[in-house]
C-alpha cells in the first residue's frame, strides 16, 4: 500500500478492524484487492447482526486499497458513506455503497458508488468496481485535452488486445465533476476492432489541471453512460 493507507488508519482508527491487501497476479496482469474485517464475533453472522459492522470494515479496506491501485503515489482520503446490502447467495452478499474521496488534499470531496460482493464466511469483499459520480451539469473538456484522452485509451486497448488491430474513436466527453485542481471527466466512444466487429466504449478519468497531465484513466467496453456514472472496473 502507498500513502493511501493513511487515509484507511484515519477511517479505521476508532476500532472497526480492517486491513486492505492487494496482490499482483502476473500471469494476467491484474491487481486484485481484498479488504478484510478483522472482527472475529462476525464470522457468519446475519446481514442484520454485527455482521453488518464487519461489512462496512471491509467494503472500505477494499474501496482504499482499489483506489491506491488507480491512484499511486498520491494521498488519498476516504470517506464511507451509505453501504445497501443484500444476500447474493448462502455465502455472498452483494454491495452497492457511496462514499466520497479527496485527493493530495483538494478543496473538492469527488463523490463514488462502488459495487462489491462480500464473502461472509472469509469476511473479505473482493475488488470493487468504482464509479466517480456526476457533480454538476456536464461541461466542455478543452479540446487538446480530449484528444490525450483519445489516446490514452487507444493504447490503454492496445495493450489489452495485442493479438488484434483495434481504434478508438472518442465520440463525446465532458467535465462532470472536481474542483480547480482536479477534473472529473467521462464520455463514451467507439471501439473498431476491424472484422471482429466494433464496441461501445464508456471512458471516465482524473485530470490534473495544475499539472496538466491524466492521473487516471479507465474504459468499460460495451459500457453506456448511466445517470452521468461510468464504471471503472478496478483490473
Amino acid at each position: 500500500m502507498n500513502r493511501a493507507s493513511l487515509a484507511l488508519a484515519v477511517l479505521l482508527g476508532c476500532g472497526l478492524g480492517a486491513n486492505a491487501l492487494a496482490t499482483q497476479d502476473q500471469a494476467v496482469s491484474q491487481t486484485l484487492v481484498t479488504g478484510k474485517s478483522l472482527d472475529k464475533a462476525a464470522a457468519k453472522q446475519s446481514i442484520t447482526s454485527v455482521g453488518l459492522q464487519a461489512i462496512n470494515d471491509a467494503a472500505a479496506a477494499a474501496v482504499i486499497g482499489a483506489l491506491d491501485t488507480q491512484f499511486q503515489d498520491r494521498d488519498i482520503q476516504f470517506k464511507l458513506g451509505v453501504v445497501d446490502s443484500s444476500r447474493a447467495s448462502l455465502r455472498d452478499i452483494a454491495l452497492d455503497g457511496r462514499g466520497l474521496i479527496r485527493l493530495d488534499g483538494a478543496s473538492a470531496w469527488m463523490p463514488i458508488r462502488f459495487q462489491a460482493l462480500y464473502d461472509s464466511d472469509t469476511q473479505t469483499v473482493g475488488s470493487p468496481s468504482i464509479t466517480f459520480v456526476a457533480q454538476h451539469t456536464p461541461s466542455d473538456l478543452d479540446t487538446k485535452v480530449a484528444g490525450q484522452l483519445d489516446s490514452l485509451v487507444n493504447r490503454k486497448l492496445a495493450a489489452e488486445f495485442p493479438a488484434q488491430p483495434v481504434a478508438f474513436d472518442l465520440s463525446e466527453v465532458s467535465v462532470v465533476g472536481g474542483d480547480t485542481h482536479y477534473a472529473v471527466v467521462q464520455g463514451d466512444g467507439i471501439a473498431d476492432f476491424a472484422a471482429e466487429g466494433k464496441s461501445d466504449v464508456a471512458v471516465q478519468g482524473i485530470y490534473d489541471r495544475i499539472a496538466h497531465r491524466w492521473v487516471q484513466v479507465e474504459y468499460q467496453l460495451g459500457g453506456e453512460r448511466q445517470d452521468l456514472e461510468a464504471v471503472i472496473a478496478t483490473r
